[in-house]
């Protein structure tokens, strides 16, 4: 089986654990109490097991901790098809940064280099942006706008890279992903280069390479609760997922013991809600 193969049969038998605390109701003690050699006792108990699963015994408690084990690979797997994608884009960047008609400052010097990049990746808008933080762009040229309010920066002026600031972009208008990487001449930040990812088309992406069953939804949200990536095209144009904002459902998720798992590389939060959002 291929890879994305194997990633479709993870989604779709890590949806069951969703039903785990129907499956396997909770105990408070050990029903062999009475009985040693009663039937349930035969299974181990597990102490590590989810939340629906502690005290329980029996054969159906490895069997829905392994589906919750199936259901943590396809998260952690979903998240890291997200990351590949952004990486991708800030390595090109990167590789931008290096040359030495970006490293010029001089627009006219790098703008055939960043056509070129923008000509090849027409699922992103380009852009270099000076330490002033007003910026060009392939078609427009200097855009007679400025990116110095942006929280993502001050820190991409000092140096550092940017992944998956999510924004709704001064050019297109577009909600966005940036990404960027900071351009430096003698050890000096003297620019940065930067591309905005339209979420739609990143979405979109994420669907084809990972379709998600309508069993369940796996939304994405940045420290601050704003939504980045719901899965499913249906969820993303009807409730939870139609807000560009926070979904409600997000600021009780921690309580809800929900599988989650958070990128190293954008801070973005992963997790599996279900159809929706999670019942209280």
């Amino acid at each position: 089986m291929t890879l994305q193969a194997n990633l479709r049969t993870l989604i779709a038998l890590a949806a069951l654990v969703l039903f785990c605390a129907s499956l396997a109701p909770a105990a408070a003690e050990p029903p062999c109490i009475a009985n040693p050699k009663s039937a349930p006792c035969i299974g181990a108990r597990q102490p590590n097991a989810p939340p629906c699963l502690r005290g329980s015994y029996g054969p159906r408690t490895a069997q829905i901790a392994q589906m919750k084990y199936l259901a943590e690979s396809m998260l952690a797997a979903y998240a890291s098809q997200a990351d590949v994608r952004l990486e991708a884009v800030l390595q090109n960047l990167r590789t931008l940064a290096l040359t030495p008609q970006v490293r010029s400052g001089d627009w006219e010097k790098m703008q055939g280099l960043i056509s070129a990049f923008q000509e090849q990746n027409p699922q992103l808008l380009v852009f270099y942006i000076n330490p002033d933080g007003s910026y060009y762009t392939a078609e427009l040229g200097l855009t007679g706008k400025n990116l110095s309010d942006r929280a993502y920066f001050p820190g991409l002026m000092k140096g550092d890279e940017v992944v998956g600031s999510i924004v709704v972009g001064k050019t297109s208008g577009k909600k966005s992903f940036i990404v960027g990487a900071p351009v430096t001449n003698n050890s000096a930040v003297t620019g940065a280069m930067g591309a905005a990812i339209y979420a739609e088309n990143f979405a979109a992406a994420m669907e084809n390479a990972m379709p998600v069953p309508d069993s369940m939804v796996i939304v994405a949200a940045d420290k601050t609760d704003v939504l980045a990536l719901c899965s499913g095209l249906d969820q993303r144009t009807n409730p939870p997922c139609l807000q560009t904002g926070a979904l409600p459902c997000l600021k009780d998720m921690e309580k809800q013991n929900n599988l989650s798992v958070v990128s190293s590389l954008t801070g973005w939060k992963f997790t599996i809600v279900g159809p929706g959002c999670p019942v209280k």
